[in-house]
């Protein structure tokens, strides 16, 4: 359905544009308006446009009778809905004048459009036989609806890549449609050739409308004129392998006429690739091909006379394994002295085979190939041009050639560093210098990475002692340069005390390591008498965290050292850095210029790190204070607990210093005691309290342990 939607509105709008067509716009619900008037009977083609619902559409014929569903029934009238629009065709309309009733419901517009339109005429069944040299037996047939009369011309055509170039009428006439038609044609009159194609055009008129339709036939067919000129003779041929394309000469070919016919055919193509006619002015046309897909190419070639009549025709091929039996083997830039030249000739026929080879344009020299062998040439040095043309037979030649950069100089190595053997105290040495753009750089067989500048720079890994790298640059032509650089990786120390005060520098590291193991001793001790004292006096938990917190504040002290210290390194390379003498220093030596960077970037790591451990160990120190404090209130052991109890039972005697003792009493007669009350049990005195972890007396109006710091329980 949408097909013929497509193929109706096609029609409708060609139609439209030849024949001005009208146009009516729907404004009212529901209304009959006039349609269109005809002057004769003719197939009308009406499109309704809508936009929401499909509207209700009917046609009134100039004799009342209403075109409707029931016309559409009874085949008088189609009708398309393509959801958008509706199509109505009415095959031969009556003359008159025509109306349209229609109910646009919701559509906010209804547009209809109207136009003639004729049924397509096609050809079909288009062949042909070969009856005689001179005569083909042609049968075709064109469909049409109706039986109608349509007129046809035969023609011969030459054609390129399915495309007619080329044509001559053989026969013209007319015929009915939907009816064979059978006739033989008298081809007599055409030029020699050999892959002629039949095509037919068909024209007719409907309701004054012109339709038509062509074909072109799949088959071939080969006319030779025995009247025609005789074939041109041998003409020249030369296939150039290095760019690919054969030079077609016919300029000492003794047929002449008005213009020349050239035709290509690649590996045994039905069709020419290429095709063309050249004035009689021009001699040679040169066609390029591929030599990979490329294994064979057959030229022909003939003259058309001023009379329009075609010479016979003139054919020559070119097998590819024959073009390939010479080589040239040398790249375009090379370091090399000589080229190569490299010749298969066993498998071919005839020979020796005579060639030339020009080297730079000088005096081309003679060669006779013969059997399988092969000769070198010699360069010059930077640009040569290589030909060599060698002859099959009197007018089919072969070329090969290039031109070829030789280049025997070595590329240019510089290593500024190296200057007998280098010592460093690293395990790592970085090797940098410079070699001529588009070289490349191995070390120990190794690539390394080059910049557009030819600079290169590369980190080697060091062995105790001695190591040995072989640094070679390679140029583009193969040539190369070789330097040998020996890096020796001694001890640490012995480098820094060959300078001046180097002798002092080496033991900086020995003076700070014993520092710091002294105050790490001192502390030791310090802190090991502190435990004791707070274990014995406190308990186990109280000791450990107070060794803890003091450890931390120490670290704390070591870790700000160390950040003031490489604080200060930082800032003086970063000036080092930034200074001239960093671009002196550079320009003596790269790589003394490299490790003053790696020392920077070394110090803004050190400065770094060593402020995060100063952040955390105080924040470490602030979580061990309040987790102390937070902490649960440790058991007292019964024993422990009984004996402070009566300790805290007992009346304490303050006695004063240099105070007079009493006198002791008299020894008397002990008497009878005399019955007396019961004491009430003694307690403490309300002015003081203990506490419960270490056992001191605190005033009782403290809340707080004066020596623990723990909250006494009253």
């Amino acid at each position: 359905m949408k097909k013929v939607c497509i193929k109706v509105l096609s029609i409708l709008f060609v139609l439209v544009l030849a024949l001005s067509c009208f146009s009516i716009v729907a404004a009212a619900a529901s209304q009959t308006t006039e349609l269109f008037t005809l002057d004769s009977v003719k197939n009308m083609g009406i499109s309704v446009t809508y936009d929401k619902e499909v509207p209700t559409v009917e046609f009134i014929a100039p004799n009342g009778e209403v075109y409707g569903a029931a016309a559409i029934s009874a085949g008088k009238m189609t009708k398309t809905d393509s959801g958008k629009a509706l199509f109505f065709r009415i095959p031969n309309a009556q003359a008159g004048s025509w109306k349209i009733t229609y109910d646009k419901k919701s559509n906010t517009n209804v547009e209809v459009n109207y136009a003639p339109y004729a049924t397509g005429l096609t050809v079909k069944d288009f062949s042909f036989t070969k009856t005689n040299d001179n005569t083909l037996n042609v049968k075709f047939s064109a469909s049409h609806d109706k039986k109608l009369s349509y007129s046809y011309v035969i023609y011969a055509v030459v054609t390129e890549n399915d495309t007619p170039t080329g044509q001559r009428e053989l026969n013209r006439g007319s015929a009915n449609a939907n009816e064979q038609k059978s006739l033989d044609i008298n081809i007599g009159n055409l030029s020699t050739y050999q892959n002629y194609k039949l095509m037919i055009e068909v024209t007719a008129k409907d309701n004054g409308l012109e339709v038509f339709d062509s074909m072109v036939s799949t088959q071939t067919f080969a006319y030779t004129d025995p009247n025609a000129e005789a074939a041109p003779d041998n003409f020249y041929l030369e296939t150039d392998m290095t760019n690919e394309s054969v030079l077609v000469n016919w300029e000492n070919t003794i047929a002449r006429g008005r213009e020349t016919l050239v035709s290509v055919y690649i590996n045994d193509a039905s069709e020419p690739s290429y095709y063309n006619s050249f004035a009689s002015d021009v001699t040679a046309t040169r066609i390029p091909f591929d030599a990979s897909t490329t294994t064979k190419i057959k030229v022909e070639l003939l003259y058309r006379s001023h009379n329009g009549k075609n010479s016979a025709v003139s054919s020559r091929a070119i097998e590819m394994s024959v073009a390939k039996s010479v080589t040239l083997v040398c790249d375009d830039v090379t370091s090399s002295a000589q080229a190569q030249i490299v010749y298969k000739m066993s498998n071919l026929s005839g020979g020796p085979f005579k060639a030339f080879l020009t080297v730079n344009d000088r005096e081309a020299q003679e060669i006779l190939l013969k059997g399988d062998n092969s000769f070198s040439l010699n360069l010059e040095s930077f640009n040569n041009k290589v030909d060599l043309i060698w002859y099959y037979d009197e007018f089919t030649a072969f070329r090969v050639g290039k031109e070829i950069y030789s280049d025997r100089l070595a590329p240019t190595l510089r290593i500024p560093d190296v200057s007998g053997v280098v010592k460093t105290d690293k395990s790592t040495y970085v090797l940098t210098g410079t070699v001529d753009i588009g070289c490349t750089v191995t070390v120990n067989g190794t690539q390394v990475e080059i910049d557009a500048n030819g600079i290169f720079t590369t980190e080697l890994k060091l062995n105790v002692g001695e190591n040995v790298f072989e640094v070679m640059a390679i140029g583009p032509n193969g040539n190369s340069t070789k330097e040998s650089v020996v890096v020796e990786w001694v001890e640490p120390g012995v480098i820094a005390s060959s300078g001046k005060f180097g002798f002092l520098l080496q033991y900086i590291p020995l003076g700070a390591s014993m520092i710091f193991a002294l105050i790490v001793l001192l502390f030791a001790l310090k802190q090991r008498k502190n435990y004791r004292t707070l274990k014995s006096e406190k308990d186990l938990r109280t000791a450990r965290f107070a060794v803890l917190k003091d450890l931390c504040v120490l670290m704390v002290v070591f870790a700000a050292l160390v950040t003031v210290f490489c604080a200060v390194m930082m800032v003086l390379s970063i000036i080092k850095v930034s200074s001239a003498e960093f671009a002196e220093v550079a320009l003596k030596s790269i790589t003394e210029a490299y490790e003053l960077i790696k020392t920077r970037n070394a110090y803004i790591i050190a400065t770094v790190v060593s402020a995060v451990l100063v952040a955390l160990f105080v924040a470490l120190r602030i979580l061990l204070g309040k987790y102390e404090k937070k902490a649960p209130t440790p058991k007292v052991p019964k024993s422990k607990k009984e004996k402070t109890e009566k300790k805290a039972d007992l009346p304490k005697v303050q006695v004063r210093p240099n105070a007079v003792q009493p006198p002791k009493p008299q020894q008397q007669k002990p008497q009878q005691p005399k019955p007396q009350a019961p004491k009430a049990a003694q307690t403490p005195p309300e002015t003081e309290c203990f506490c419960g972890y270490c056992g001191t007396k605190n005033d009782n109006k403290t809340n707080f342990c004066k020596k623990c710091g723990k909250r006494l329980k009253k």
